[in-house]
């Protein structure tokens, strides 16, 4: 499985203060290894997973990649570990490992969400 994350922390910036809604969630199999690609447009961001210790660099005119493996089901917070200016502190995302059974679940769900209704717009 490959997840880029070019411009998540990004988009996490922009759309700061998840005080009253939940951060970016992003949903991955457990026990299979997931292929991940970290790049930034602006300044130096990191891609940090404090319960795992994990912590990846997004550096300009750099593409950083790495794989991990999660074992162990549940929710992983993280956040970017990097001072990189205004907005940092709103730079949270939160990361699901399910089982593969979960996970088509989701998949089915997210398709379904993303296909156009009978009125031509997106749903959910």
């Amino acid at each position: 499985m490959s997840l880029i994350l070019s411009r998540a922390l990004q988009r996490t910036r922009r759309n700061t203060h998840f005080r009253n809604r939940r951060p970016p969630e992003l949903v991955v199999p457990a026990n299979r290894t997931v292929h991940v690609r970290l790049a930034s447009a602006d300044v130096i961001h990191n891609f940090y997973i404090p319960r795992t210790l994990f912590k990846g660099y997004a550096i300009p005119g750099t593409t950083n990649e790495f794989d991990l493996t999660f074992t162990t089901t549940g929710r992983y917070d993280g956040n970017c570990a990097q001072f990189c200016g205004f907005g940092h502190p709103d730079m949270v995302f939160s990361l699901r490992v399910v089982t593969a059974e979960e996970l088509a679940g989701w998949v089915t769900a997210a398709r379904a969400r993303s296909t156009p209704d009978r009125a031509g717009t997106t749903g959910g």
